[in-house]
């Protein structure tokens, strides 16, 4: 249950920061060049774990869905903390 609210909220992390960054850089320049942007995302170590996890999947599907921006992506890690006994 616990493992399911962290992936959720690492979801909906992974939105907000898609949101905020994108709409803080405005459009796209008029001569067709992809805008630069970094996106620095938080997510669970699970999240992180291959090439073929969650956050990648997500990455590579947001580049293709938006090729007027070049994206370099920063993927940083919560510390993981055990629950209270």
């Amino acid at each position: 249950m616990m493992a399911r609210w962290k992936k959720a909220l690492a979801a909906i992390s992974a939105c907000a920061l898609f949101v905020t960054g994108l709409s803080a850089c405005g459009s796209a320049s008029a001569g067709g060049d992809a805008e630069h942007i970094t996106l620095v995302v938080w997510a669970s170590q699970e999240d992180q774990a291959n090439t073929d996890s969650w956050l990648q999947t997500m990455e590579a599907a947001f580049e293709q869905q938006h090729p007027e921006y070049s994206i370099t992506w920063k993927t940083r890690t919560w510390p993981r903390q055990t629950p209270p006994a």
